[in-house]
């Protein structure tokens, strides 16, 4: 007999669960907060696009509707989570997301799954037969087994530190909604810091499990809260949340200015989306009192603080700046971009988040071939105009 065929089920098609089931033995289902709802969000537009490049990549950035679907939760019986956030429970596989749109960003979606390459296929080991239905390959990971119900707390990208941020930590509000914030809980959370920003937020240390990518991991019952936020837009919950991590830590001082650095992170970590002369417009700052912050280098605790007292916040993209949801509303933000794929999830954050958010576009080397991560760099007058105008707005 040849291996099972598991066909990938939408998580809004598994039975409708009260919230008072989703962790007693019983049938497997999802709950729902209010069925059938889409959810619509405003983005507002940023108040400033400036691009010396002239590349016009931004042109058409401006006031936006965001659609998430509704909050839930599915609880499925003799599961086995595989790769990043896949749950498979008998011949049904589903991850954390309901996609909207029909069946274009379905179709989209599975054909990722069906890559070999490790990453769009989440490190499943799902391969596909054909349309919706995969098989699973073990291969060589182990197995292990945990009784009892089990919080899956896992997301995309389970290592990137802004996915930790505005994907996994905001499903601690589905699991105080429900109850359950006393659960064992399975997440990515290896790094000493990622371990600590879930201890703040109530998972204690003896309730954490580490989620282990090279392990297929058992359990009796799977209990997966839903992407709150898939296009990173903070809904109120989710931005209350990290509102109170921001009051946990009362800054010394009020009113700074930093600037994110990655350079140093950059040069440590190997990436190729470096700021070639970040240097000089790192000298230039120091003449607008910018402080140069490297978060890598500060705790989690420090990190909060920091952020919670700023008055601006200028950086080039990336995870870091996603520390910008612990500002306080109304804090100005400068966002430098150098490329166009991120700027739906950066923007919604920001206005999520209740910001003054503007965007500055940087250069990218025209001789980086790469299709994404591509060196670049920055004007670096052009940006300090900006910024002194921008203070003073």
């Amino acid at each position: 007999m040849g291996p099972m065929t598991l066909r990938y089920t939408s998580p809004d098609q598994f039975p409708a669960l009260c919230a008072e089931d989703v962790a007693q033995p019983g049938p497997g289902g999802v709950w729902t907060d209010i069925p059938g709802r889409t959810r619509q969000l405003l983005r507002y537009a940023p108040e400033f696009i400036i691009d010396p490049p002239g590349s016009g990549m931004f042109a058409g950035i401006g006031a936006a509707v965001y659609r998430s679907p509704p909050v839930f939760a599915t609880a499925l019986n003799d599961a086995r989570l595989v790769g990043y956030r896949t749950v498979v429970s008998g011949e049904a596989f589903c991850d954390d997301e309901i996609l909207l749109g029909g069946a274009g960003p379905r179709d989209a979606f599975l054909d990722k799954l069906a890559d070999s390459n490790p990453f769009p296929n989440e490190e499943t080991g799902l391969r596909r037969v054909e349309g919706d239905r995969f098989t699973l390959e073990i291969g060589q990971r182990t197995e292990r087994h945990f009784p009892g119900s089990t919080v899956v707390l896992c997301s995309h990208e389970p290592s990137n530190y802004g996915s930790l941020l505005f994907r996994v930590l905001p499903k601690l509000v589905t699991l105080g909604q429900l109850g359950l914030s006393h659960l064992p809980v399975i997440a990515w959370a290896w790094p000493a810091p990622y371990q600590r920003l879930l201890e703040l937020c109530g998972v204690t240390p003896g309730q954490l499990i580490q989620h282990d990518l090279s392990s297929v991991t058992h359990l009796d019952r799977a209990i997966m809260p839903s992407l709150r936020n898939p296009n990173a837009f903070l809904d109120r919950e989710s931005h209350a949340l990290m509102q109170t991590l921001s009051d946990q830590f009362e800054p010394e001082q009020l009113g700074r200015r930093i600037y994110v650095s990655r350079l140093k992170h950059g040069k440590v970590s190997g990436s190729t989306r470096i700021m070639l002369n970040e240097d000089k417009l790192v000298e230039r700052l120091a003449a607008l009192n910018f402080e140069v912050i490297e978060p890598e280098r500060l705790s989690v605790e420090e990190q909060i603080a920091t952020f919670a007292s700023a008055d601006m916040v200028v950086g080039p993209s990336g995870s870091a700046m996603f520390n910008t949801m612990f500002c306080r509303p109304g804090t100005k933000i400068v966002d430098i971009e150098s490329e166009p794929h991120w700027i739906y999830a950066h923007a919604g954050l920001f206005a999520s988040c209740q910001l003054r958010y503007g965007l500055f576009v940087g250069r990218a080397d025209s001789t980086d071939e790469r299709p994404v991560h591509r060196r670049w760099t920055v004007d670096v007058e052009p940006l300090m105009d900006c910024l002194s105008s921008f203070i003073h707005a």
